[in-house]
């Protein structure tokens, strides 16, 4: 019987990403299988801000080859209101390798809107591909004074896609605001042979999406983060550790400098879904997480049931033997904050507006 594989991976400003499954792809969309012929022995699985590789083994343990389509969906992502499709992310940097040979691979878009496939709708008013996954509703900047207007489908379907719930459209001054509403996903997929008794080593690796930022965590005010953020602070399991290293990067970054850009350090998450691991044959049989820091003023939160242990001064790491994945990773990195998009000197500017526009997007830190 032939199964369609799953992966799912992707580290975005908000993204969910997920462990490699057994699955198809029926009429409502992906769905989930388990395999008693194809084990998952080995998993490597780094993460960074930007940069996400994932290694595996798998091992048909049956006597005859398998053929299957590897499919591998991105996390999906939802839309800011946005004014500048310069800040429209793409995935960059998208690698495959099948026994360490380069791979190549086929790609498609899926639009979903309260868990109805939207994709096939959105062509059928005009949307490309690109249009439905990058959002490219709307030119100009914000913040020049310049009168901004929708284009493409987006102008020449306003009143159909307010009526479906495809899209918002919201008056600012001069100009409209497009946001739509629906959330997508680029979906990879190449043919794949498991020989009998044999292991297959696949890696890949790529750039995440640049999406929008969290900004304003200001960790030289504990009490009050705690205090604003305190959802955050169990979804992220924040000790009173990570309070004090996050004090003392922020203290030492404003160093000399008259305050701390945007009001505090930057935040990024990512969600990384193990339990579709489960459906493989047996348990994970080697497991690693690694926790990439992309310097030492950087630091990483999250909830993990396994032991956490300092590799070096950039990378944490758990290791599980016989792992059968029963809990979701979330973490969060905090950094120092990037230059903005956003100039103070830009007309219309308004204070403490620290919304990144145009990008898959998450709930901001800060005040807004």
């Amino acid at each position: 019987m032939k199964y369609v594989l799953l992966f799912i991976s992707l580290l975005v400003a908000n993204p969910c990403v997920a462990n490699d499954s057994i699955g198809y792809l029926g009429a409502g969309g992906v769905e989930f299988k388990k395999t008693a012929d194809i084990s998952m022995d080995k998993e490597v699985l780094t993460i960074s801000r930007n940069l996400i590789r994932v290694e595996y083994e798998f091992l048909n343990t049956s006597s005859v080859p398998t053929k299957e389509t590897i499919i591998f969906p991105m996390p999906f992502y939802g839309f800011d209101e946005g004014c500048s499709p310069q800040h429209s992310g793409q995935l960059e940097g998208f690698k495959l390798w099948v026994d360490g040979i380069p791979q190549g691979t086929s790609r498609t878009v899926r639009a979903m809107l309260n868990d109805k496939d939207v994709t096939n709708r959105l062509r059928e008013l005009g949307f490309a591909d690109q249009d439905i996954a990058e959002y490219r509703g709307v030119e100009g900047n914000c913040y020049s004074g310049e009168t901004i207007s929708s284009k493409g489908a987006f102008s020449e379907n306003m009143q159909v896609l307010s009526k479906e719930g495809l899209a918002n459209f919201d008056k600012e001054g001069s100009f409209v605001l497009a946001t739509p509403m629906w959330k997508v996903a680029y979906f990879y997929s190449w043919d794949q042979v498991f020989p009998p008794k044999t292991k297959v080593r696949i890696a890949h690796e790529y750039v995440p999406f640049q999406g929008s930022i969290n900004v304003g965590y200001d960790f030289a005010k504990p009490a009050k983060l705690k205090s604003t953020y305190s959802d955050l602070v169990k979804e992220f399991c924040i000790t009173e550790g990570t309070l004090r290293a996050g004090a003392e990067i922020q203290g030492r970054i404003t160093t000399g400098s008259s305050k701390m850009p945007l009001g505090g350090l930057s935040g990024r998450t990512v969600k990384y879904i193990l339990t579709t691991g489960a459906n493989w044959a047996g348990p994970i049989k080697d497991f690693t997480l690694n926790l990439k820091k992309e310097s030492k003023d950087e630091i990483v939160s999250l909830c993990l049931d396994g032991k956490l242990k300092k590799q070096d001064d950039l990378t944490i790491t758990s290791h599980e033997k016989n792992f059968t994945p029963r809990k979701d990773i979330t973490a969060i990195f905090f950094y120092a904050p990037l230059s903005h998009p956003i100039s103070s000197d830009a007309s219309g500017y308004k204070p403490g507006y620290r919304k990144i526009k145009n990008l898959p997007t998450e709930s901001m830190g800060g005040s807004k």
